[in-house]
């Protein structure tokens, strides 16, 4: 590809800046809690998770509105229904914030005084507003495959909070610059989407419409909380149960885990709407087609990055001497985060085809047997700490055995075992992963490489075919629009 090429590739542009904007985030997090100590530090990380829970609980109208766009990607007029639909949906979340202001105002949120927030609390509910309508807004311009305008809206605020960060050394007015470049950064990206041209409403608002993305945003919202919170829920069994410094061994080990699948969340945001438009179909050999394209480019390279990232794990180590004996934690958790991968393809053809209350049953079932194998694990057997994350392993099978079952009962008319133990954890996938994990237990580090020999040796044609499929989305960036 000649230099043209790759600046007018709006797939490599929207992945570049999303790299570009980790790597930004982590700086954040080291200078800050070098600028603005311990204190100001532990008030600030509150403001965070405030924002952080405003963020879950948007109640899935976003996502609903996504599925709904692209299952009427032919029709213009019930697309703008459904948009008005949900801005008067979001309307109600904002109220419900303004609600939680006033309360603030009369000293009724005595859980707050702790931190002394002041004023704090009106900018953090501001910025909540601005991410309602932002993340909505974000979603019409997903599915019309406008990337520079998801690029400006994910990077704008980490990027001035860099500026604020480098520009200003004094930590005495450093959080209200921050909640400033936060309201800013939320000011920015909602003016563009506003200006874009692609927030169009219908002049009528339909009840049907309202009712639609209400009740599929709440199973949606269930299903996602539910999934993100099997993670929270062992890390709060460590927290309680193990000692201070073994639950930051934990969260050190997640942390690593994790970064080994930011490598492809990007790319996944970007194929999301493609693939909920692919799977909205009534041709069953199709959608099985579809099924395992996806599942051979994303769950297995998925592995493939994994298990590259497990070779190296010793290595890394080396540069983290506080924490050289978490090795078996790291292993153990990476192995365990990585099953979620497993569960692509499946989740999405359930909600693609509104049975979004099947997968938020299925997640919540998920979700109780991660707490209650954590819960045996660390309470009956009172196992060391590395080992508590089984959990999540135990919980990620079920969900992807539990979604993959549910899709071959609707998309087969036999061989519906043979395909979920044939498809949802391949016996290509399955030997090197028995080998890493056996290498984990018995902390032999010596022999690390050899599951991603193994791997690599077992996957030749799958991996020949993700080569092809990464030139072609480099070569024809159109191919992910709706």
């Amino acid at each position: 590809m000649n230099l043209l090429s790759i600046i007018k590739n709006k797939v490599l542009l929207y992945l570049g800046t999303r790299y570009i904007t980790y790597f930004v985030l982590f700086l954040n997090f080291v200078l800050l809690s070098s600028k603005l100590g311990p204190y100001n530090y532990g008030v600030w990380g509150f403001i965070t998770m405030i924002l952080g829970y405003y963020r879950i609980i948007d109640f899935g109208i976003p996502n609903s509105l996504n599925v709904l766009m692209v299952q009427s990607k032919e029709d213009k007029e019930k697309q703008k229904q459904y948009i008005l639909a949900s801005l008067c949906a979001i309307f109600i979340l904002v109220l419900a914030v303004v609600f939680l202001s006033i309360l603030y105002s009369f000293k009724t949120l005595s859980l707050f005084e702790k931190y002394h927030l002041g004023n704090y609390f009106y900018a953090i509910s501001i910025i909540a507003i601005l991410e309602y309508v932002n993340k909505l807004f974000s979603q019409v311009y997903r599915v019309r495959g406008k990337l520079f305008y998801i690029s400006l809206y994910q990077s704008i605020t980490p990027i001035l909070v860099f500026l604020v960060i480098i520009i200003f050394s004094s930590n005495n007015n450093l959080i209200p610059l921050l909640l400033s470049i936060y309201v800013l950064g939320g000011i920015i990206p909602l003016t563009l989407f506003l200006l874009g041209g692609e927030i169009q409403c219908s002049k009528k608002l339909l009840k049907e419409r309202l009712k639609t993305i209400i009740k599929k945003g709440l199973y949606l919202f269930f299903y996602n909380s539910s999934f993100y919170l099997i993670l929270t829920v062992v890390s709060t069994i460590i927290s309680i149960k193990y000692p201070v410094e073994q639950y930051g061994f934990y969260t050190f080990s997640y942390m690593l885990g994790h970064c080994v699948l930011m490598f492809l969340d990007a790319f996944a945001f970007l194929i999301y709407p493609k693939t909920i438009s692919k799977l909205y179909n009534q041709d069953k050999k199709q959608i099985e087609a579809v099924l395992h394209t996806l599942r051979v480019n994303y769950t297995d390279t998925s592995h493939l990055i994994f298990y590259v990232a497990y070779a190296i794990f010793p290595i890394v180590l080396l540069f983290f001497p506080d924490y050289k004996t978490a090795l078996l934690s790291v292993n153990i958790t990476s192995l365990s985060i990585i099953l979620s991968t497993n569960t692509v393809g499946y989740t999405t053809y359930l909600i693609a085809n509104n049975k979004e209350k099947t997968a938020a049953g299925i997640s919540v079932v998920s979700l109780l047997i991660s707490f209650v194998v954590a819960a045996i694990c660390a309470y009956v057997f009172k196992v060391e700490y590395s080992y508590v994350p089984i959990a999540i392993m135990v919980s990620y099978l079920f969900f992807a055995y539990a979604c993959g079952y549910k899709t071959y009962e609707d998309i087969l008319n036999e061989g519906r075992i043979k395909h979920l133990f044939k498809n949802v954890l391949t016996l290509k996938q399955f030997i090197p992963y028995c080998v890493a994990f056996f290498i984990s237990i018995f902390e032999q580090s010596y022999f690390s490489i050899l599951p991603l020999i193994l791997f690599v040796a077992l996957n030749v044609k799958s991996l020949k075919q993700i080569l092809h499929t990464v030139k072609t989305v480099l070569q024809r960036p159109e191919i992910i629009n709706v």
